[in-house]
């Protein structure tokens, strides 16, 4: 516990949650080159629906941080609490409004890992 009466675990906590509203912010803004920061230099990035993994920062930051074609609309969620964190996003993805969730593993501020999954957005 720190000396004003915070655990270490609600810091972690915030400085988590903060980075990672953060890198929502920048890719918001369209600021690629801050937002890449917040990967670890060995991060590791998974696409399972399609089998494709992109490991280290550099790798990550050549490959682009959304799909190509795809420009993040808004982020409606953000929940998690130490270093798991769940982001649901609305994106267009050529042109098609498409949902993504991206689950988050971070230290320190963090990404060590960043697993995400795209569907497309349905109108009920």
């Amino acid at each position: 516990m720190s000396d004003f009466g915070v655990s270490d675990a609600d810091m972690q906590r915030e400085i988590n949650r903060g980075a990672l509203q953060q890198f929502w912010d920048a890719l918001l803004g369209g600021r690629n080159k801050e937002a890449v920061q917040i990967y670890l230099d060995d991060a590791i990035v998974r696409i399972p629906q399609s089998e494709d993994s992109i490991t280290g920062r550099a790798d990550i930051a050549a490959r682009g941080l959304l799909a190509a074609g795809e420009s993040l609309v808004k982020v409606n969620s953000i929940i998690g609490d130490g270093g798991l964190w769940v982001s649901e996003c609305e994106t267009l993805w050529d042109q098609q409004p498409t949902l993504l969730v991206s689950i988050t593993e971070m230290n320190d501020g963090k990404i060590i890992r960043d697993t995400r999954y795209r569907a497309p957005k349905h109108q009920a």
